[in-house]
């Protein structure tokens, strides 16, 4: 699981093959320009779950001295994501904070093959990403600026500035060059305060707005602008524009696969067969490694730090369970939340919705409906995520990654169990370990009473 290591963003449950520790949240680094992109706090400025729009207004008015750093508040993810690749694909770095040595690092000569090969694929990487940003589009120029450099062990992630010239020099022509489509415009309006890059947020919303007008989490973008902005009546019409919204649909997939497709461009060195089989062992695949897996790794963990889904406006308008809402705010909530239960690009929107609506619609004919679900997503949850977490009771598919950002998160961990000979589906009565989510399922309260 990757929690998440900044309160303004709702705690995540995105699962990365073979994590092993969780030393990058020990990270704490300080942008380059603090003084750039100033917001108020998003925590702070959210108005209550049963706020109007007049109380948003004075929400907003409330907190307008307790601006953070809207890059330092980015950075802080990249920090995170960009610590789960190093503890991934670099083994000296397994053995941090309790867990014992792995094969690589026990083994002198292995360990120098591992530093050599992975110093060659490194140098291979950014020799490509000089070509692809050559390229001179948009999409291009974000991809090698979002990949560029590639870490080489913790310790250097800890001292590296993510604002580096080349990087940041990419990023602004992308920026200049106009968004050509949504998910340029999605990435850049991360990528620009983590790069440092001064990008009108305003410009690209409205890009976002006219390519995408149907996708609710836009809009909910749009909502945490305004309320930043302090502009209460905008902020309100995108909330109701996010609750008429057809579908709620994030940029993960589709940043996921422009990123997979650059990195499998790279000319990556051959590894040798017993540095391979080490290192599958030393990341937890089940099998031996391939510069496959890196990359793969290597791209989900990039995607965590800069995609994470549009959480925050519906947990704090509408709570992390049902409880007492008036009418209205509960019809917009139930709508808002049936959206993200919708959509299985990552585990971390059903996990948030399907308990909230199950709570919302308590012992009713729809609410059996959605009890069993829950139920059915429980056993992925249960069955997938400790067989991620213990490579000795699987292996992991080649095309995890690809699966993860082409189908979405839940459709590849549905294909890890079967390609382990494991059920998809939970058996007839089955219920999950989870307290919370076993008294749902049987009763629809969290009490189960």
């Amino acid at each position: 699981m990757l929690p998440c290591s900044d309160a303004v963003i709702p705690g995540a449950v995105i699962t990365v093959p073979a994590l092993r520790n969780d030393s990058a949240s020990k990270t704490g680094m300080k942008p380059e320009h603090p003084g750039r992109n100033r917001a108020t706090a998003m925590r702070m400025c959210m108005p209550p779950a049963s706020s109007t729009a007049r109380e948003l207004e004075a929400a907003q008015a409330a907190c307008e001295g307790a601006a953070v750093s809207r890059q330092e508040r980015t950075m802080r993810r990249m920090w995170h994501g960009m610590g789960l690749l190093a503890a991934l694909v670099t083994s000296p770095v397994l053995a941090q904070d309790g867990p014992p040595p792995g094969r690589v690092e026990s083994d002198p000569r292995l360990a120098a093959a591992g530093d050599a090969w992975y110093a060659a694929w490194r140098d291979a990487v950014q020799a490509h990403l000089g070509k692809v940003a050559a390229r001179g589009t948009p999409e291009a120029r974000v991809a090698a600026s979002l990949l560029y450099p590639p870490p080489e062990a913790q310790a250097q992630v800890e001292q590296a500035s993510f604002t580096q010239p080349q990087a940041r020099t990419w990023l602004q022509q992308a920026y200049d060059a106009g968004a050509t489509d949504a998910m340029v415009a999605w990435a850049l309006l991360d990528a620009c305060p983590m790069r440092g890059i001064e990008c009108d947020r305003g410009v690209l919303l409205q890009q976002l707005l006219a390519a995408e007008p149907d996708n609710a989490e836009v809009h909910l973008q749009a909502y945490v602008h305004a309320v930043e902005q302090g502009d209460a009546a905008g902020a309100e019409a995108q909330w109701q524009a996010a609750v008429a919204a057809p579908f709620y649909r994030t940029h993960l997939g589709a940043q996921g696969r422009l990123l997979l497709a650059t990195l499998n461009g790279v000319a990556a060195p051959a590894m040798e067969p017993a540095l391979a089989a080490a290192l599958g062992e030393d990341m937890g695949l089940g099998r031996s490694a391939t510069p496959r897996d890196v990359a793969g790794i290597t791209v989900i963990a990039v995607n965590v730090a800069t995609a994470m889904p549009t959480l925050l406006p519906v947990t704090q308008r509408c709570g992390n369970r049902a409880g007492r809402l008036p009418a209205a705010r509960l019809q917009e909530c139930r709508r808002l939340y049936a959206l993200l239960a919708d959509d299985e690009s990552v585990l971390l929107l059903p996990s948030v919705a399907l308990p909230w609506l199950v709570e919302s619609a308590g012992k009713t004919e729809a609410g059996a409906t959605l009890r069993e679900r829950l139920r059915r997503f429980a056993w992925i949850h249960e069955q997938a995520l400790p067989s991620l977490a213990h490579p000795s009771v699987r292996t992991m598919p080649d095309d995890y990654a690809e699966r993860f950002m082409r189908d979405g998160e839940l459709t590849a961990m549905r294909h890890l169990l079967q390609a382990n000979g494991m059920a998809a589906e939970p058996p007839p009565g089955w219920l999950p370990d989870n307290l919370y989510w076993r008294n749902l399922i049987v009763a629809g309260t969290a009490s189960g009473r």
